[in-house]
């Protein structure tokens, strides 16, 4: 790969994970007009974001930072997703 191909792939892995970072806060937006227990709001995206943090890490660690910033953002997401849908027993149509 090219150095001008890798700019290209850098800046579209990085608008990726901005666009589940919007996605991720329109979630917790939704939760929090739905008025969910905070319990259940800090289980869902506490757990999330330490997950985000540990994938973000170890793919730092092994030298791909950015591979593990968007697997860690997309573990965030759907595991928030997730424990809201299927744990608290919300339906999915209420969240979009």
């Amino acid at each position: 790969m090219t150095a001008g191909q890798m700019k290209i792939v850098k800046s579209g892995v990085l608008l990726l994970v901005m666009l589940i970072a919007v996605a991720l806060v329109y979630l917790y937006v939704s939760v929090i007009e739905l008025t969910l227990a905070q319990d259940h709001i800090r289980q869902a995206f506490g757990k999330g974001i330490a997950a985000c943090i540990f994938l973000t890490a170890g793919g730092t660690a092994l030298r791909y930072p950015l591979s593990g910033l968007l697997a860690g953002i997309l573990v965030c997401y759907f595991y928030a997703l997730g424990y809201v849908v299927l744990w608290v027993g919300i339906p999915l149509e209420w969240l979009f």
